[in-house]
């Protein structure tokens, strides 16, 4: 009786890895369509795909009634290159209780545990949305991110608004915006060519207008004011971002 019961709180997880893979070979038509890490990949090779991906999303997914220790059981059926001893090794350095089920977790635990298994199957690349939130800077997850890019055939994919987390870890940064990329960029780069500036409402204003590639004239006459005083405001900006003496 207590494997049956095992055995069918198990059900929701495995069928969540026959969904994905399921899914996976349905949307992934056509030869090739998906390339990662300087290799392409179709629906026949699904499944190596799948190994070579870490996902860590930012709410975890793993049904609240399995713990630690059930997760390692369903996907070290799941992934071949799972490695039982890096995945206790991570459960310990995060304080993980591996009896402990996931509905009594913190969101902070329950991010971790992710990023565990993502990590126990040895992917090339890791996939985290907002990796950090809710966590101590102090819980080490910079430094693990930072150990796992060490090896030169790995990358790490993350999105997050935290700029400092940002400039600790990446080497190119991204911006999009509404679906579209906006740049991608060296980080060193645009820390030396890029400034956060506060500004007065009116400048924002004018700002505004000169992104939108209007003249001088023309913003002076939509905001009711000189071309004089534009100027002025313009270069007030200039001096603030520090271009004015470049």
């Amino acid at each position: 009786k207590v494997i049956l019961k095992r055995l069918l709180q198990l059900i929701p997880t495995l069928l969540v890895v026959i969904t994905f893979t399921f899914a996976a070979t349905r949307l992934i038509p056509g030869d090739p369509v998906a390339a990662m890490l300087g290799e392409q990949y179709d629906a026949t090779k699904v499944d190596a795909l799948r190994e070579e991906l870490g996902y860590v999303p930012d709410e975890s997914y793993f049904p609240e009634m399995l713990t630690p220790r059930d997760v390692a059981a369903v996907l070290s059926r799941a992934y071949t290159r799972w490695d039982g001893a890096a995945y206790a090794a991570l459960l310990d350095r995060f304080a993980l209780p591996a009896r402990k089920p996931v509905r009594s977790l913190s969101r902070g635990m329950r991010m971790k545990l992710s990023l565990a298994a993502a990590l126990a199957h040895r992917p090339r690349l890791l996939v985290l949305d907002e990796p950090t939130g809710g966590l101590d800077p102090r819980d080490g997850i910079l430094d693990i991110l930072n150990d796992f890019t060490r090896d030169e055939t790995h990358a790490v994919l993350l999105s997050s608004h935290i700029l400092s987390d940002l400039e600790k870890i990446c080497d190119y940064v991204a911006l999009l915006r509404r679906g579209k990329l906006l740049f991608c960029e060296e980080k060193d780069r645009l820390t030396e060519s890029c400034a956060v500036v506060r500004l007065p409402e009116r400048e924002l204003d004018i700002l505004r207008e000169i992104a939108s590639g209007d003249t001088n004239q023309e913003i002076a006459d939509r905001l009711n004011m000189s071309v004089a005083t534009v100027k002025t405001h313009i270069l007030n900006m200039l001096e603030k971002t520090g271009f004015r003496n470049r």
